[in-house]
Order: C-alpha cells, then sequence, then structure tokens
C-alpha cells in the first residue's frame, strides 16, 4: 500500500502517465487518451508546485482536472474533426489526377471500390463513360477527378496496340 501511495503522490509517476496517454493518443487517435494524459499533466505540475499533497488529492485532481478537459474541449475538438474534409477543388487535389493506380480489395464499380495510388489506400469510383461496369483487383486505372462525396474518378488504362511503324525487326 505504501509503494501505491508513494507512486500516487509521485509528480514523476504522473508525467509517466502523460507520455504513455499521449503515445496511446498517436497510436489510435483516441482523443479521450489526450485528455487523460493532460488531466496527468495537470496532476503532475499541483504536485511540483505543492498545491496537492497525498495520494486521494493526488487522485482527486486528476479526475477533476480530466472531468473539466473533457467538457471544456469537447465542442472545440469535435469541430475541428468534422471540419476535416477536403475540397474536391482543393488544389492539393491536382497532383493525383492523371495519376495511374491499383484496384484493390475486389472490384470497382461506379458505386465505389478502393484504390491504391501512390501507396495509399483511397476510395474511388468508377467513372460512368468508361465503358465497363466493373474492374478487378490488379487492373491499372488513370485517375480523373473526385467527385462530390470525396472518391476518385477513374478509368481503365486502355492497352495501347503496337503499329507496324513501331516495331522494326532485326535480322
Amino acid at each position: 500500500m505504501e509503494l501505491i501511495s508513494s507512486w500516487v503522490t509521485s509528480p514523476y509517476a504522473w508525467v509517466v502517465a502523460f507520455f504513455l496517454f499521449m503515445l496511446v493518443e498517436l497510436g489510435t487517435g483516441a482523443v479521450f487518451s489526450m485528455i487523460c494524459g493532460l488531466g496527468s499533466l495537470v496532476t503532475a505540475i499541483a504536485l511540483w508546485s505543492g498545491l496537492v499533497e497525498g495520494p486521494g488529492y493526488a487522485v482527486l485532481t486528476f479526475l477533476v482536472s480530466t472531468i473539466t478537459l473533457t467538457v471544456v474541449l469537447w465542442r472545440p475538438l469535435q469541430r475541428m474533426m468534422q471540419g476535416l474534409k477536403s475540397d474536391p477543388t482543393d488544389p492539393a487535389i491536382d497532383p493525383f489526377v492523371g495519376d495511374m493506380a491499383t484496384v484493390v480489395d475486389g472490384p470497382l464499380t461506379p458505386q465505389g471500390g478502393q484504390i491504391r495510388v501512390h501507396g495509399s489506400k483511397m476510395s474511388a469510383v468508377l467513372s460512368s463513360d468508361a465503358g465497363v461496369d466493373s474492374l478487378e483487383p490488379g487492373t491499372q486505372v488513370l485517375v480523373n477527378r473526385m467527385d462530390r462525396q470525396q472518391r476518385f474518378v477513374v478509368a481503365p488504362i486502355q492497352a495501347e496496340t503496337a503499329t507496324d511503324d513501331d516495331t522494326t525487326e532485326t535480322t
């Protein structure tokens, strides 16, 4: 019991808890882990400054600060997360237009599917003027644009046929 009490009243233990919560948040994107980490940091600062003494008050400080931070930060974090969608007219999308990609994870249809472009898996739809109903995984496609649902609109790459003047005979 004495060991637990010494850990709970040690600001260093709360700093370690802060880093552990931040690692969980960075690894999973769990916002509540970030809030718990900030609560741990507030507790560590309160212990260092001498505002809090005793294990019960340290735990109470952690709980109160975590609950307060949750209430204060919840709405701003929600607004921030909802505002992360990109605009199809965003110039950052332009570099993908004209690039080749590969169909992955099942057939790609006009209703949707997945492609891999520049090593990243992205949502895509088959262009309505592609001339086919679906494309199988492994098919090479060309990115044409983005649609309103922020999916890439793609079309299959047509195999070029060689003409007589493209080939040379060797003797």
